[in-house]
């Protein structure tokens, strides 16, 4: 499983990743984790960062996440948890909330999975399968700041008709707070 960071040059700029490295990443107990950013090709990317050819900036954020879901499926990994910049997982959540067995989980707002409209918030991220990174890859969705409604958007039609399996995940797994605190459990 991936934890694929959305994340940009500011960001990478400001110590956002390092700021990550140094306070969850290592407690997360996860095979990987990867920062994305787009826009101007870096020279210097460390390991754990990955350039994607697409627009750095929140307006397209959309492209962006569909970039990382085809990095998913070329990088062969079955689970990503797509999560940005301001995210600290809560590594006892994280493990045990039962992502495994879905497609496609996190914390729905709008309604429960399968509702119009609905789709698990970006900001405290969500988990996708190869499946669900395939159908939003194959996608044509306009371009929106709005990464995680569509999202939602995409994945609906497979929910309803049984082809994809969401969860609504009762308990936080994580809090947004800009990379800067310290992981806990609540």
């Amino acid at each position: 499983m991936l934890i694929g960071v959305l994340s940009c040059q500011r960001d990478r700029a400001l110590g956002h990743h390092e700021t990550i490295r140094q306070r969850w990443a290592t407690l997360a107990d996860v095979s990987d984790i990867r920062f994305f950013v787009g826009g101007e090709q870096p020279k210097d990317l460390m390991a754990d960062e990955v350039w994607l050819d697409v627009p750095d900036g929140y307006p397209q954020l959309s492209l962006k996440t569909k970039a990382i879901c085809a990095w998913v499926l070329n990088s062969n990994y079955d689970f990503i948890f797509k999560c940005d910049c301001d995210t600290i997982i809560i590594p006892d959540r994280f493990k045990v909330c039962g992502w495994e067995d879905f497609d496609y989980s996190g914390r729905f707002y709008g309604g429960s999975p399968g509702t119009p409209g609905t789709a698990a918030g970006g900001g405290v991220g969500y988990f996708l399968s190869r499946k669900a990174c395939a159908t939003i890859v194959l996608s044509h969705y306009p371009v929106t700041a709005s990464e995680d409604q569509m999202v939602g958007d995409v994945l609906h039609p497979r929910i309803v008709a049984n082809e994809i399996k969401a969860q609504h995940l009762e308990i936080s797994v994580c809090r947004a707070q800009r990379g800067l605190g310290e992981p806990h459990s609540i």
